[in-house]
């Protein structure tokens, strides 16, 4: 993955692109906000203005993501409150290795350092009798279905040190997936993004 500096109204900034097989395609992708970065799995979570009013006053500048998301992915009760009463080490047993996946998937060179970090926070095995609440409430099949920036709110930033937010950080700004066509609106948007 190679990066090219795209200059607007708003900033400049390393935007990611990718070489396609079939030669030199131009594929227009608009980054609306910098929540956006990495949609869909690193970004952060939809912006509310963009959901209720179809615009954000805040622009690239928002936080959050103004691209198009499913529906948000929501723990039942009985999962809520088996996090809630979980202590670190299973919290981290639970949600890190399904992080460490998703990162891989992503076959992105970014996601490596952050991986490496993020094995060291691999717990051992909690007893068979948590295991075994834990299928009971098919807590894994809700987790696997929430992005990385999901996964890592749930378990509790304060449980990463600032290394692995600064890594995560970093692959948000440096990785931006081509998969999703449908284009955002353009009146929010200060980056247009080409894939060659």
């Amino acid at each position: 993955m190679n990066c090219i500096d795209t200059e607007s109204s708003c900033n400049s900034i390393p935007i990611p692109f990718q070489a396609s097989a079939a030669g030199p395609s131009l594929l227009p992708r608009i980054v609306t906000s910098d929540g956006s970065f990495g949609h869909p799995e690193t970004c952060r979570p939809p912006c509310v203005q963009i959901v209720k009013n179809g615009t954000c006053h805040l622009g690239f500048a928002c936080g959050f993501c103004h691209m198009t998301h499913g529906k948000k992915v929501r723990l039942h009760k009985c999962q809520r409150l088996m996090l809630k009463h979980a202590d670190r080490g299973q919290r981290l047993e639970i949600i890190v290795p399904i992080i460490i996946r998703k990162l891989e998937r992503l076959g992105d060179p970014y996601s490596v350092n952050i991986i490496e970090l993020l094995k060291d926070y691999l717990a051992p095995a909690s007893s068979e009798e948590w295991q075994k609440k834990v299928r009971q409430v098919k807590l894994y099949r809700s987790l696997e279905r929430m992005n990385t920036t999901a996964l890592m709110d749930l378990a509790g930033n304060d449980l990463f040190a600032s290394d692995v937010l600064e890594a995560l950080h970093e692959l948000r700004q440096n990785h931006f997936s081509f998969e999703s066509q449908e284009e955002p609106d353009t009146d929010t948007g200060c980056l247009t993004v080409f894939s060659l």
